[in-house]
């Protein structure tokens, strides 16, 4: 793919087929995401993990849930499984009102995780 993409000149494509692939390449069958938390957003942290919970038991016939909490130089990372993008959005919006970005859902980052 990523030759097929430089081929046909669309190199800006590159970094999203490697962050793919990488993606691909995992031993679970579950996906796992990271919930970046940075210092502005710690003092929410209990209203974002409650609300990742409740997201996380709309989703009938599955035992998805928040996996852990990991410190990082900047906040917390949080290793969640899947769960309804739109309907965190709108409820990280509700939390922050506008003040604040929302921490992003990295669902498709080339990183290492053990658990």
């Amino acid at each position: 793919m990523i030759v097929e993409n430089i081929t046909q000149g669309q190199s800006d494509q590159v970094k999203h087929a490697y962050a793919k692939a990488c993606g691909n390449c995992n031993n679970e069958n579950t996906p796992k995401w990271i919930i970046d938390l940075d210092q502005e957003h710690l003092p929410f942290i209990d209203q974002i993990r409650e609300a990742v919970n409740e997201l996380h038991k709309e989703i009938e016939g599955t035992d998805n849930k928040l996996i852990a909490e990991i410190p990082t130089k900047n906040g917390v990372h949080f290793i969640s499984n899947p769960f309804n993008r739109r309907e965190y959005n709108k409820r990280m919006s509700d939390i922050f009102k506008g003040n604040i970005t929302l921490p992003k859902v990295m669902n498709s980052s080339p990183t290492i995780l053990f658990l």
